[in-house]
C-alpha cells in the first residue's frame, strides 16, 4: 500500500485556516499536511477531484484515481467523522491498456483539542482506518496523527503532522510540514516536504506544491503535483471542494 496516496485526499493547511469564519471553507486537500481545522456543526462537505500518479521513471505505469471523494460530517463541535471512496485504474504506457481495480474505503475521525482562539494555533488529533475492501487492501490498516497549525501573519501559515502507520502492530512513521502563503484575490500557493519510514522500505522523501483557488466562501479549487526526492516517484492532481448547508 502506497501510504501517501490514500492520505492525498485528507491534506490541505488552508490559508488562514486559525481566523476562518464560521461559513467559510477549510479544506484539507490538495497536499498532505492536514489542518486542525473541522467542518462547521450542521454542514457538510466534499473534497474531491482527479489524480494521476506513477512510481517510475519512464512513467510506464500510472495509476489514476478517477474520482478520489472524502466526505466530511461534524458530530459536534469539536469532533467531525470522515468516509474517503477512491475509484482507481492502471494505465499500463506501453500496451495502451486499462486495468481498474475495486473501490478503496477509509473511514476516520478528527478531533479539534485547540482552535486557534487564544494563541493562534490549532491542534487536533486524526485516526483513518483503511478497510479491506479490495485487491489491493486485502487487511486493516490505519494512520493517527498529531495535526498542528499556526497563523504566522495576515498572508502566511505554517502546518505540520506527524503521525504512526499501523498494519498487525506499528508498521512506520510519517511527517509532513507545509508553507502556505495568500496571494490575494482568492489565490494561495503552498510548497511542502513529507515523507514516512518503514522497515521494508526506509525513508522515503517526497516534495509536493500547488495552488488553491477560493472560488467563493463555499468552493475551492486546486491543482498539485509531487516528486520523489530519494525515490522514483510522482503525481499530478485537481480538486475541487464545497461546503453544504446553512
Amino acid at each position: 500500500m502506497k501510504w501517501n496516496t490514500p492520505f492525498l485526499v485528507v491534506g490541505l493547511l488552508t490559508i488562514g485556516a486559525t481566523t476562518t469564519q464560521a461559513q467559510e471553507i477549510v479544506t484539507d486537500r490538495p497536499d498532505q499536511t492536514e489542518s486542525a481545522a473541522i467542518v462547521p456543526l450542521g454542514m457538510l462537505q466534499y473534497e474531491g477531484g482527479l489524480l494521476v500518479e506513477w512510481s517510475d521513471f519512464m512513467q510506464s505505469e500510472r495509476d489514476w484515481l478517477i474520482p478520489n471523494t472524502l466526505l466530511r460530517l461534524p458530530v459536534s463541535e469539536s469532533v467531525e467523522l470522515r468516509l474517503v471512496h477512491n475509484r482507481s485504474a492502471k494505465h499500463l504506457q506501453w500496451e495502451n491498456r486499462w486495468e481498474p481495480s475495486l473501490t478503496d474505503i477509509e473511514v476516520g475521525a478528527k478531533w479539534n483539542l485547540l482552535d486557534g482562539s487564544q494563541s493562534g494555533t490549532m491542534l487536533a488529533v486524526l485516526s483513518h482506518w483503511a478497510l479491506p475492501t479490495s485487491a489491493n487492501q486485502p487487511e486493516l490498516v490505519s494512520s493517527h496523527k498529531l495535526c498542528l497549525s499556526h497563523d504566522v501573519g495576515p498572508d502566511w501559515a505554517l502546518g505540520y503532522n506527524v503521525g504512526a502507520l499501523w498494519r498487525s502492530g506499528l508498521e512506520g512513521f510519517m511527517y509532513t510540514f507545509a508553507v502556505g502563503r495568500s496571494l490575494g484575490k482568492g489565490w494561495s500557493i503552498y510548497v511542502e516536504p513529507y515523507g514516512e519510514w518503514t522497515e521494508a522500505e526506509g525513508h522515503l522523501a517526497s516534495f509536493d506544491a500547488g495552488f488553491t483557488w477560493l472560488a467563493s466562501d463555499r468552493v475551492q479549487w486546486d491543482w498539485s503535483f509531487a516528486k520523489g526526492l530519494n525515490h522514483e516517484y510522482g503525481y499530478q492532481a485537481l480538486g475541487v471542494s464545497w461546503l453544504l448547508g446553512d
